[in-house]
């Protein structure tokens, strides 16, 4: 997306602006402020009065765009953009500021006119108004694209202090006027300044000032609030939470330090791959702890491997006592011993996949370098690490990450194996492929079959050599040998617990594992993941497109350039056996799911940052530069769905069901509510498209590095503005911990716990106790209760409810306790230990469950 010059105003243009437009601007809304004077009262009691199911979205984005009307917001604003480069325009901000606080004082305690909700302070004018409207000449006066999103935000702020009581909409009118009016003001005070001080400070003291500003704000609302101060506001935390990350994007590509990180400085080194380690760990680590387990895979996993590990036995694992035959136990060997080690949480719980993305990141980095170069390596580093799957899978208590980092290890040693011709004993090339028969072994441990991607990929690569030197140099007889021991190294370590495991289930585990969950999700689609395989192999081309976002914005150009050996033709047959294979398989197997793709993630990775290096050394051809054209449109059509998705979500439940079609009717008419995320949401769509046009505008320009620096660091605050106020948020909504955690202090831990329609892993992961049974509703419940010795049961509020409409029972309350009398069985009292509403995170309906006791 080329920079329109069309879009920068010229000095005429800004004269023009401060000299004509503004003033006129200014005139009108003295005209409306007066004009507005007989219709105050009425629009000022609409607007604070009126209710709807909108009433509660309104007010939370009138929450998020009110701090633009904040003083120390709009100083930080100002010195941001004379971080950015805008320096005069950062100081006409500044000055229209001063010149705001000294005209709105003034005329506020001349007129003194009191607020509508009767608070402290007076009304007239709107200092927020005038604050924000001090923005919009000087920020329009740098680039015209800037125009529409100043003005919303202006209306934004005036429209949310007539909704919150504190002005009547002459108050903000004058406001504005007043903060244009300033701005006029402030430009010609600077262009005079200018004439005698040209120079102003560098970029790097505007962002030193901004970050000394931010700080000490910070620091006078935490003491202001430490000392119980109600006029202590979070404004500053509100606007850095959700507009922080994206600015914070946008200082990271434009200033110099970065800068220089683009032109390859700490990427030749051994520093790169330990800093982007340790963000990695650091930042994964901290993502575990942001959220509890989320059902129904996570918490299972972590249940199996607590019982495993209480048990001892580490052949067959259980969940919820019964037999766990899908998965293989190697992933619960790993996270038995993480729990065991750190107790029953969600960190030790997704600590192993935790590791396995840090090992994932760091081999994908060797990979690169064996193969070409250290830049190289470090790029596809940071490319696989900041991919949204890997985030997700390298962040969760399942196998995939783990699963990952075995392949990535076997294809690690293959890529040393190929790139070693006449290095070395042939003992040396043996002991390499006895590592890899021992990583591919590890990894059908942990996930099956689907483990022995490398050796696939192994015979692949020597299909797509055949006919070249390096196939007769390297893939001799003797290889092949090898090769075929390694192999047979990996099946004998699988057998070693596939054995004991099929004899100890009389062949369950092989009907159950293989037959059901290999072969059964191969040729048929299970529990709704997927269709036949001929209606579906396109699904995985979408889940890459959204899962390798934004890197997709490079990807088409690098399989472009790749595929045409534009890449090193040894790299080609490498990474090429390595995606296509597994894309093929797990096209044509039925059951699909987006994580079963991940496999091929570090070649992606690695293509992507092969590119990059031959865009540096002029290697790339047009039509490679055309289908990077293609990946940008990619990459900005995904970042348009995604910012549309997460604006949109929480107003959905305000459509009229009646105006859609059914299907879609159905399915909103169960969307659940989602209070106070709409902040969180927005800030995640901000940093979304600010990526999509940074690192669109530096691919138009043929600035690939640049692109890769939005691009990462983009992906790394996309995870902070995620993890810091959204993932916490949403965490709200979830009952099952909540509800767990009620249980376990109001009953001792050896009382039983059944469920009523509710019966989901995350309860009994955190309930941490006995097998959890599951019962009927209705006459099974009240024979629950009526039976001997004590017990806890949890169920839905209108299960419990409907109890008292079934024949000959009668269910009477008082207080927090309950009586249930059956004419046949007698009656038994209950008591409530617990409610909890919330999502019912597996079937994304709402729930509001209660916990009853029986002594």
């Amino acid at each position: 997306m080329p920079n329109n010059p069309e879009l920068v105003p010229s000095p005429r243009q800004r004269g023009w602006l401060h000299s004509h437009l503004l003033p006129l601007i200014a005139a009108c809304f003295i005209v409306l402020a007066g004009l507005s004077g007989s219709y105050d009262l009425a629009f000022s009691d609409w607007a604070r009065s009126w209710t709807s199911d909108a009433r509660r979205p309104v007010d939370e984005l009138v929450g998020m765009v009110r701090v633009f009307g904040k003083g120390e917001v709009a100083i930080a604003l100002a010195l941001i953009v004379g971080a950015l480069g805008w320096r005069k325009q950062a100081l006409q901000i500044l000055v229209a500021l001063a010149v705001v606080s000294i005209l709105v004082t003034a005329v506020k305690h001349g007129v003194m006119r009191e607020r509508p909700n009767h608070s402290h302070g007076y009304s007239f004018p709107s200092g927020d108004a005038a604050t924000v409207a001090a923005l919009v000449g000087p920020l329009i006066g740098r680039s015209w694209r800037l125009a529409p999103i100043m003005i919303g935000l202006m209306l934004g702020v005036c429209y949310g202090r007539i909704h919150q009581g504190y002005h009547y909409p002459s108050d903000v009118f004058a406001g504005c006027a007043t903060g244009i009016f300033a701005a006029i003001i402030s430009a010609w005070l600077v262009a005079r300044l200018s004439k005698r001080a040209p120079r102003l400070p560098p970029a790097r003291a505007w962002l030193a000032c901004a970050l000394a500003w931010i700080v000490a704000t910070l620091t006078v609302q935490a003491w202001a609030r430490g000392h119980h101060q109600p006029s202590a506001g979070g404004d500053m935390d509100a606007f850095l939470c959700v507009f922080g990350p994206p600015l914070a994007l946008a200082l990271a590509v434009r200033w110099s330090a970065i800068a220089r990180l683009r032109s390859g400085l700490g990427l030749r080194s051994w520093t790169a791959p330990l800093l982007i380690g340790a963000a990695t760990l650091v930042t994964l680590l901290w993502l575990s702890t942001r959220s509890s387990l989320w059902d129904r895979d996570e918490p299972r996993f972590a249940r199996a491997s607590v019982e495993m590990a209480a048990s001892g036995d580490y052949i067959v694992p259980t969940y919820n006592g019964e037999e766990r035959l899908h998965k293989p136990a190697g992933i619960y060997w790993l996270m038995s011993s993480s729990l065991r080690a750190f107790g029953e949480t969600e960190l030790a719980a997704r600590l192993p996949a935790v590791l396995a993305a840090l090992a994932i990141g760091w081999l994908t980095w060797w990979i690169g370098r064996r193969l070409t170069s250290t830049a190289v390596g470090s790029w596809a580093a940071a490319i696989v690490v900041t991919s949204p799957l890997l985030v997700v899978c390298g962040s969760a208590a399942t196998t995939d990450g783990v699963l990952v980092m075995f392949i990535t290890s076997a294809m690690a040693l293959f890529a040393h194996q190929i790139t070693s011709m006449n290095a070395g004993s042939g003992s040396s090339r043996s002991g390499m492929l006895i590592l890899f028969g021992s990583a591919v072994g590890c990894a059908l441990l942990v996930k099956g079959p689907l483990g022995a991607v490398p050796g696939l990929a192994v015979v692949a690569t020597g299909f797509l050599s055949w006919g070249k030197p390096v196939f007769t140099e390297r893939f001799t007889v003797g290889f092949w040998i090898r090769f075929a021991g390694a192999m047979a190294l990996a099946l004998d370590l699988f057998l070693a617990w596939g054995i004991p495991a099929f004899e100890r289930t009389d062949g369950r585990y092989f009907s159950e594992g293989i037959g059901r969950h290999v072969i059964g999700r191969s040729l048929s689609p299970m529990e709704s993941h997927g269709g036949a395989f001929w209606k579906s192999i396109p699904y995985y081309v979408p889940v890459v497109i959204a899962a390798f976002f934004p890197w997709i914005g490079l990807l088409p150009g690098a399989l472009s350039a790749l595929i045409a050996g534009r890449l090193g033709h040894e790299t080609r047959a490498f990474l090429l056996a390595w995606m296509v294979p597994t894309f093929v398989v797990m096209s044509c197997v039925a059951t699909k799911l987006p994580h079963y793709i991940l496999p091929i993630f570090p070649a992606l990775a690695l293509t992507v940052a092969l590119l990059m290096a031959a865009a540096r050394d002029g290697k790339l051809s047009p039509r490679d530069w055309r289908w990077l054209r293609v990946g940008t449109w990619l990459m900005v059509t995904m970042a348009v769905v995604l910012v549309v998705a997460l604006l949109a979500a929480p107003w959905l439940r305000l459509i009229p069901l009646e105006a859609l079609p059914a299907k879609v009717a159905k399915g909103l008419s169960t969307l659940p509510p989602l209070p106070n995320l709409l902040a969180p949401l927005a800030g995640i769509a901000l940093v979304i498209a600010t990526i999509a046009v940074l690192a669109g505008r530096a691919i138009a320009h043929r600035r690939l590095d640049r692109a890769g620096v939005a691009m990462g660091i983009g992906m790394a605050l996309f995870v902070l503005a995620a993890g810091l106020d959204a993932m916490p948020r949403f965490e709200e909504l979830k009952p099952s911990k909540p509800l767990a955690l009620a249980i376990r202090a109001a009953t001792p831990a050896t009382v039983p716990v059944s469920v009523v329609d509710y019966d989901e892993a995350s309860l009994h992961f955190y309930l941490g106790r006995g097998p959890v049974t599951a019962i009927g509703a209705g006459e099974a419940t009240v024979a629950w209760t009526m039976s001997p010795g004590p017990g806890v049961l949890v169920l839905t509020r209108e299960a419990f409810e409907a109890l008292g409409r079934l024949d000959g029972v009668t269910l009477s309350s008082a207080n927090d306790s309950f009586q249930i009398t059956d004419r046949a069985a007698g009656s038994r009292s209950l008591r409530v230990i617990g409610a909890q509403a919330g999502l019912n995170i597996a079937n994304g309906k709402w729930c509001d469950l209660i916990a009853v006791a029986k002594d």
